[in-house]
């Protein structure tokens, strides 16, 4: 019973740090990404739908197999030589990019749902 509650414990640690860690990570993208969605100058705006709507209309299962595959095989033909990804890593970044997909909506829904009066206010505040 000992070396089960020990593989679980491990197991718990592992998951709770690559969601904190992943979910840290896509915030800050998400956030970042809706402010540049936003923004009424932005040549990125279709590019940035394009993102969001592709990650967020695939599923996450795919997602983390091509980037844990993938990745090894890209990292492979650059460094001209096999390359294994850390399964951590290639897990924290699909998971970050899934989030910051579903993220740039959140945000972007709630920066559009700021009356224009409050924008106008805080603009002329500085």
């Amino acid at each position: 019973m000992n070396g089960f509650v020990a593989q679980f414990l491990a197991a718990f640690i592992i998951t709770l740090s690559l969601g904190l860690v992943s979910g840290s990570i896509g915030t800050v993208i998400g956030l970042l990404l809706a402010i540049a969605k936003g923004a009424t100058a932005s040549r990125l705006s279709g590019v940035l739908t394009a993102y969001t709507t592709l990650v967020r209309g695939v599923p996450e299962l795919v997602i983390i197999l091509l980037i844990y595959f993938g990745g090894t095989t890209f990292a492979s033909m650059v460094a001209g030589r096999y390359v294994e990804v850390n399964a951590f890593t290639a897990g924290v970044i699909a998971l970050s990019v899934v989030f910051s997909g579903y993220a740039t909506e959140v945000f972007r829904g709630a920066i559009a749902a700021v009356p224009a009066g409050q924008t106008e206010a805080a603009k002329s505040l500085g």
